[in-house]
């Protein structure tokens, strides 16, 4: 007797609860921070992706120069992720730095502008995913120089006032 299972409904699941597991692990370290400092950091690291995005767009061959600005956009953006405890993004960063050095080390390589604008994405996507998790998980939503409060207190206050 032969049994056959429809696995797609199972895996789907499985799919869905480490899409879970990783939100959970970035609330986890969200929960904690200062939303004001988080801001900030986000404005720092989109700042440094960007223009890492901008340099690896417009060098179609190998230029010392742009990787060392590359290197320490990386670099930074990684010691900033550490000082924030950003484990899961820090991490990713590090595997992004760590490709740029072995540039750096060897004259041999060939210049593979896909493949680091490739590795430069997972990085933007995980910072996406932090602000994803920020704004609809935590209800963070403001820019850096606002404050959020409850609009039942601010029309309690506004009547006050009237």
């Amino acid at each position: 007797m032969v049994t056959i299972r429809d696995v797609t409904e199972l895996r789907k699941l499985h799919t869905e609860a480490a899409v879970k597991e990783v939100e959970l692990g970035i609330l986890s370290e969200l929960v904690v921070k200062d939303e004001q400092c988080f801001h900030k950091f986000i404005a720092q690291a989109l700042g440094f992706v960007e223009e890492n995005k901008r340099l690896l767009s417009s060098s179609q061959i190998f230029d010392r120069d742009v990787l060392q600005t590359l290197f320490i956009n990386m670099h930074t953006l990684k010691s900033l992720a550490r000082s924030y405890n950003l484990v899961l993004l820090t991490s990713l960063i590090h595997d992004n730095e760590q490709s740029l050095a072995e540039y750096q080390k060897s004259e041999q390589m060939d210049w593979n502008q896909q493949r680091l604008i490739v590795e430069l994405e997972i990085v933007i996507e995980e910072i996406k995913l932090y602000i994803f998790v920020s704004e609809e998980k935590l209800g963070r939503k403001g820019p850096i120089d606002s404050i959020r409060i409850e609009r039942i207190f601010f029309e309690e206050q506004l009547n006050t006032l009237q």
